[in-house]
């Protein structure tokens, strides 16, 4: 290839055709790069995508599948690490607000009675914190996943579950305050199972997990 032609391919621009979202599709490449670029395609589109004459992969990049498999357990990991993290600072603040909540109203207003209402209301929804602090990392993780449907859907539940009975015992003749309280603290707990679970399934649909490589047997000295 002379100069003139080579500068002229470096200006062309590269273009990769990427697999439909939501079908089958088989594809394959004569191009590392092109091999490289149909893989991160398939990954990003939601249906089966097989890449054929992958042996120009196994040419540049070293154990490409592996890696790529352990990015699913990084993601896992990441996950937990920060609903561990997110779990003990909220489980702190909580602790805080059952010893001392008197202490910190009276840091606003020193009123007995405005002391004893915030009391009673920091010792009930205090219980929201380790629940709202995970369902707002798996809310993050899915994000990151781009699918942000599942915890929309979570949000839209627990709305409901605290509304509707919140409503309903608002016309009840010995209505308390308290009790809406204590709804909310069940409906946030209702959010957190449910988040959980569908964010277990979002790890089972895209980050399906990928067995070790047979060991191969050690060679003869």
């Amino acid at each position: 290839m002379t100069n003139r032609a080579w500068r002229a391919s470096r200006r062309r621009p590269t273009r990769a055709i990427l697999p439909p979202a939501t079908a089958t599709s088989n594809s394959s490449s004569r191009l590392l790069s092109g091999s490289a670029s149909l893989v991160l395609g398939g990954l990003a589109a939601s249906g089966t995508t097989e890449v054929s004459r992958v042996y120009h992969l196994d040419r540049g990049y070293e154990d490409m599948a592996q890696k790529l498999a352990r990015l699913g357990a990084r993601v896992r990991q990441t996950f937990y690490s920060a609903a561990a993290m997110s779990a003990a600072i909220m489980f702190a603040l909580t602790l805080l607000c059952e010893i001392a909540p008197a202490g910190m109203i009276r840091f606003f207003n020193a009123d007995a009675g405005v002391v004893a209402f915030g009391s009673e209301y920091l010792r009930i929804i205090c219980w929201n914190f380790l629940a709202s602090g995970i369902v707002f990392v798996s809310s993050s993780v899915f994000q990151g996943m781009g699918n942000t449907l599942p915890p929309l859907a979570a949000s839209a539940l627990r709305l409901l579950l605290f509304a509707l009975p919140a409503y309903a015992i608002s016309h009840q003749p010995e209505f308390q305050l308290r009790q809406v309280w204590y709804i909310s603290v069940a409906s946030v707990t209702v959010q957190l199972v449910v988040n959980l679970w569908l964010l277990h399934r979002e790890f089972g649909r895209k980050l399906p997990a990928i067995p070790a490589p047979d060991a191969q047997p050690a060679a003869a000295t």
